[in-house]
């Protein structure tokens, strides 16, 4: 195969990752829908991206022209209405990260426990998308991460005197070859720590 070829290919790959994923956190919408969850920022995928020509690709760029991830923010549509939020759902789409060179495009689904009660204006404000990002591959480490969706429980902040309690799983994207595999891996397991943080499991 030429270079030409071997260019073309990769980029037709890229998309079609790209695309299967949007589809994916499309089916998440709809069954986390059915659970009282809504989308916090609507319709908008949240990513990090650059346009800066002085961007590289060495571990301490987290912002480059093709994002390390996409996500969906959910909070509970009852809560929303009584204008008290008390926690933030995220379902991450990790295409790859600079500190993890030998991670597969991953699933991860996270729920954020806050220290405090937030208006919908306030949480809007609050929330940022790099959050599960930052709590599963900067925060804990990739050789502590389990991709069978063995759930992580962490204080990422508390150094900083934020409460926020934190509670992720991760599954490789290779392996949802369905709405089946979606309901199992992901809303399932929302729904299980709908009243987090009332478990006990073990932190990165």
């Amino acid at each position: 195969m030429s270079t030409k070829d071997i260019m073309k290919l990769s980029i037709q790959n890229v998309r079609e990752v790209i695309n299967n994923s949007i589809l994916l956190l499309r089916d998440v919408d709809n069954m986390l829908s059915r659970e009282g969850l809504i989308p916090l920022f609507g319709s908008t995928l949240g990513t990090e991206t650059s346009k800066n020509i002085g961007q590289s690709m060495d571990q301490n760029s987290y912002n480059t022209f093709f994002s390390q991830f996409m996500c969906r923010v959910y909070v509970d549509n009852n809560e929303l209405q009584q204008n008290r939020i008390e926690k933030v759902t995220i379902v991450n789409v990790q295409l790859y990260h600079a500190n993890c060179p030998l991670l597969y495009p991953t699933v991860i689904a996270g729920i954020f426990k806050l220290p405090r009660t937030f208006t919908a204006q306030e949480i809007k404000q609050k929330v940022n998308y790099w959050w599960l990002k930052h709590v599963a591959f900067e925060y804990c480490s990739y050789e502590k991460l389990k991709f069978d969706g063995t759930s992580i429980t962490v204080r990422p902040w508390v150094e900083e005197k934020n409460e926020t309690e934190v509670v992720f799983w991760c599954h490789e994207l290779h392996t949802f070859e369905n709405q089946g595999d979606i309901e199992r891996k992901i809303v399932e397991q929302i729904r299980e720590y709908k009243n987090f943080p009332t478990y006990t499991n073990e932190g990165c």
